[in-house]
């Protein structure tokens, strides 16, 4: 019963997998278009359902260290209807505050504040503990509890005891599934003992994450053995909410579209004021927000300002902050208390500062901030895997499924906007300018950066401080000048030269020497013709390396790069890599293929590196190489091999990257019958979806897209722990953007090329997945691309793999070990997703985006191998009543979690 019904769950689950896509985009959808949004025309609405007893100011906003907003209050009067209704317990220490049932005690602030697009529609609550008695002969025990009021978005319940099964119990339908089983091997288990780890001894932990109005479970009890001594454990079942939280919207009406047909009843008073449609609560209702560039509370009049910039504040209203959790910088704009950073949205919160441990919101946390840049990097946790609930979005941040870290923004205005206004304007700092922040949905809003020659915090006064160019190594070879935000460098005077050591010009040493003969000026003559001929080979060869670095791209990239100050990319000479590599030795080889070789190499700094010297290049990169480069090196993925920099001092460009040291998958594929090591399907399935979690990366969130060009297994590296890096950039591209651009010959590796780019020379994005389609065969089947050696018919493993799926022979050529380890019917799915890579028009080929989606769905599936049972009925019973939910559950010793997506036409308020 437990495989099917939990199976229910996860199919449902993935039903509902590309709305996380939508959550994570952290956009959204502007007003005009969005269903369900209005907005506030009239800037002198008067509101009559407006309690009148809130503009005398003498309703309650505090209890003890709680604060609440608007519409919920204290007192007759001071909230919006009884449903917002809250009770202040003063007879205790710190008071408490509850809901209007008096039972639910509120832990959290309740925020109605809105800052353009953003909302905080949640708060959190400790429900109280149930426990309920065993008694003799009774198998069966039921338990209930309703929201009060509001929806119930997320909980954490421990349930402990001895030898029984919970069950959830469908309010609508009265089906039940089994959620977990509680087992106690010692019968003198103590209930500390248990909680510590509640895996399933004693204690199991069911985690509710959707939108529910009331839990119902069940609980039987099976017990087949007599006990003559046992702790107070076995005597009673109880349950108790680690955590929980509550989602509330207005819900006198359905709509937005109903609410405001009764003026007297709209909650949106504010002018600039905006009403959304509320997907996420188990009833129909609405919500309000501030439009773009106005902060405060929409629920009271005038509350939404636009003096307030979104909230910022462009001074510290507190002293003495604390700028450091643990070896992590918090530079201000950000701030760990209140008065420390500029607005609210941009307050972080140190949890450990011996462990650095810095919180971006409940799920999340910050690994570094960087004002230069405008990201701010994020630990995943792997229960979010595939999107990001932060509270804090869309607002100042915007962030992409594949990517560690997140752009953010001052305020959601454009620099002209933003400067109308001194007193709420981010870039307070001399020499600093303000800089509008761009996504692939569209403008975001403005940061700060320093002027070129100048270096440090725009957010600030005085925060941006020259730069002293002349203690840079090699800035200037003679008289260096520092001036502001610029330096000047003049040659030495005569009879003075240089001296890198002192770092000044020194004179130049003469020696009188007269040495008699004839014979000292034949060696006089010599050495003179010899150097002569040294210098003019020199020069040459000077003259040719500088032809080479002007003709791919070299002084537009240098340009580029004093620029963009701070860019890690760097322009090696040919002498550096040559000592890098020991002279491109033979034993540094670490791989040769159809672009080139790859050398292993060691720069001075000691960081090991991999060195590419490819074998051509197209009239096209030879032009625009630096270019490309520059963009090649500003990649930041996790699962993208990171390009140090390169060398144009030669006729073909060489390449500079990461080094890692484990191998490729194609010698992890081929190579293991040597070696015997096995590689699991799960660890198959991981690594194809994180190989193409980075070329859809590539191709939707590079700008511009970058087209691989030669993808195979062995330009896909492998880590310690299988972290998969796609490497050789050899045969990249820009995604073309008119004819002129197409590719005037072919470049790939034979049994990975698209046939469709072999009869046109177009490359496209669908030439990548052409060719991902290949390397997942080979994941399969564990037989290579092209094996000459084999019989006709399956020298070509896609042809071969595409003739057994259509003469339903499909098990012959899978690998043992994945035909043992895994049921038929997944891997018949990852089969059929090879063949649509395959489809021989690129038009029927899905995008790298969908294939990655796929895989991490397939991925999913392996981990629950009971999510792939499922009855129609079992899936039909769970949609009743429910029609935006989708459920999931995650089973692994005791531990449940059941996730709710619904489509969400606005930011989500978790």
């Amino acid at each position: 019963m437990i495989q099917k019904t939990a199976s229910s769950l996860v199919e449902m689950r993935l039903f509902n997998l590309h709305f996380y896509v939508l959550l994570f985009m952290f956009t959204a959808i502007p007003m005009e278009q969005a269903s369900g949004v209005l907005t506030s025309q009239d800037s002198n609405n008067t509101h009559p359902d407006y309690p009148s007893a809130m503009l005398t100011g003498y309703c309650p906003s505090r209890c003890g260290n709680l604060t609440f907003d608007y519409p919920f209050g204290i007192g007759s009067g001071c909230y919006r209807d009884p449903n917002f209704s809250l009770t202040c317990d003063n007879t205790v220490q710190p008071p408490r505050l509850y809901l209007q049932d008096t039972t639910t005690e509120v832990i959290d602030d309740i925020d109605a504040s809105s800052y353009g697009r953003t909302s905080f529609m949640n708060f959190s609550v400790q429900i109280p503990s149930l426990s309920i008695p065993i008694r003799q002969g009774v198998v069966v025990y039921d338990m209930s509890w309703k929201a009060p009021t509001f929806t119930l978005d997320h909980a954490v319940l421990n349930i402990t005891g001895c030898d029984f099964d919970t069950h959830w119990v469908d309010q609508d339908t009265s089906t039940t599934w089994k959620l977990c089983t509680v087992t106690c091997s010692d019968a003198r288990i103590t209930d500390m003992v248990a909680r510590q780890n509640c895996n399933g001894t004693g204690c199991c932990s069911i985690e509710f994450d959707t939108y529910l109005s009331a839990i119902q479970l069940k609980f039987v009890v099976n017990r087949s053995r007599e006990l003559t001594e046992h702790s107070v454990l076995w005597d009673s079942i109880n349950v108790n909410y680690a955590s929980a939280s509550i989602s509330w919207s207005i819900m006198d009406q359905p709509t937005c579209a109903t609410a405001l047909d009764n003026a007297t009843t709209y909650a949106c008073v504010s002018s600039n004021s905006t009403c959304y449609d509320s997907h996420f609560a188990s009833y129909p209702s609405y919500h309000c927000g501030c439009e773009d560039g106005y902060g405060g509370n929409p629920y009271m009049p005038n509350g939404c300002s636009h003096d307030k910039e979104s909230g910022y504040n462009s001074i510290e209203q507190k002293e003495n902050c604390s700028r450091q959790c643990g070896n992590i910088a918090v530079p201000f704009p950000f701030g760990l208390e209140e008065g420390c950073s500029a607005s609210k949205l941009l307050q972080i919160e140190c949890i450990n500062s011996t462990s650095s441990t810095l919180q971006f919101d409940d799920e999340h946390q910050v690994t570094h901030i960087d004002i230069n840049d405008g990201v701010v990097g994020i630990m995943y946790t792997p229960q979010q895997m595939f999107r990001v609930d932060a509270s804090k979005e869309p607002g100042l941040y915007i962030g992409s499924l594949v990517s560690s870290s997140v752009q953010w923004v001052v305020a959601n205005l454009t620099c002209q906007e933003a400067q109308q206004n001194s007193s709420g304007y981010g870039c307070v700092s001399y020499n600093s300018y303000c800089l509008g922040v761009n996504s692939t949905d569209g403008y975001i809003g403005y940061r700060c950066n320093c002027m070129s020659g100048f270096e440090g915090n725009p957010y600030i006064r005085n925060g941006c401080q020259d730069i002293d160019e002349c203690l840079r190594p090699s800035s200037c070879y003679g008289i260096c000048q520092n001036l502001m935000g610029t330096y000047s460098c003049t040659r030495c005077p005569s009879k003075t030269q240089f001296d890198p050591v002192k770092r000044r010009c020194t004179p130049i040493k003469e020696f009188n020497i007269v040495l008699p003969g004839v014979s000292v000026a034949v060696v006089t003559l010599v050495l003179t013709l010899s150097c002569a001929y040294l210098i003019r080979q020199k020069r040459s060869l000077d003259a040719v390396k500088k032809r080479y670095f002007k003709q791919h791209g070299g002084l537009l990239l240098l340009e580029e790069l004093k620029s963009k100050q701070g860019l890690s990319f760097t322009l090696f000479t040919k002498a550096e890599l040559e000592e890098a590599s020991d002279n491109f030795n033979e034993r540094n080889v670490l791989g040769k293929g159809g672009n080139g070789t790859v050398y292993k190499g060691t720069l001075k700094d000691n960081r090991s590196v991999a060195i590419k010297k490819c074998k051509m290049i197209s009239e096209r990169q030879e032009k625009e190489f630096g270019k490309e480069m520059l963009i090649l090196s500003q990649i930041n993925h996790r699962n993208v091999v990171k390009l140090y920099g390169c060398c144009l001092e030669v006729e073909v460009p060489m390449l500079v990257y990461e080094f890692i040291p484990n191998g490729t998958l194609y010698q992890l594929i081929h190579g293991r019958h040597n070696h015997g090591l096995r590689v699991s399907f799960a660890t198959r399935l991981k690594i194809a979806h994180e190989a193409a979690e980075a070329l859809s990366y590539l191709h939707s969130w590079a700008s511009p897209p970058i087209i691989h060009g030669d993808v195979k297994s062995a330009n896909i590296l492998i880590d310690d722990d299988y972290t998969v890096k796609v490497s050789d950039f050899g045969a990249s591209t820009l995604a073309p953007t008119d004819e002129a651009q197409f590719v005037t010959f072919v470049q790939g590796t034979y049994g990975y090329l698209d046939p469709e780019y072999m009869q046109t020379s177009k490359l496209t994005s669908k030439s990548d997945v052409y060719s991902f389609g290949v390397v997942i065969l080979e994941l399969l089947t564990c037989r290579k691309a092209t094996n000459l050696e084999a019989i006709d018919e399956e020298i070509n493993l896609s042809a071969h793999f595409l003739l057994a799926l259509s003469e339903n022979r499909l098990g012959e050529i899978l690998d043992e070990q994945v035909r043992c380890e895994e049921s038929i019917e997944l891997i018949e799915q990852v089969a059929e997703l090879a063949k649509r890579c395959l489809e021989m028009a690129s038009e029927r080929r899905p995008s790298m985006r969908e294939v990655a989606d796929e895989l991490g769905r397939f991925r999913n599936l392996s981990q629950h191998p009971w999510g792939q049972e499922t009855s129609e009925e079992e899936l039909r019973a769970l949609l009743v009543g429910s029609p935006n939910a989708c459920f999931e559950i995650e089973l692994s010793n005791g531990y449940v979690s059941m996730n709710d997506s619904a489509y969400l036409g606005i930011q989500s308020p978790r």
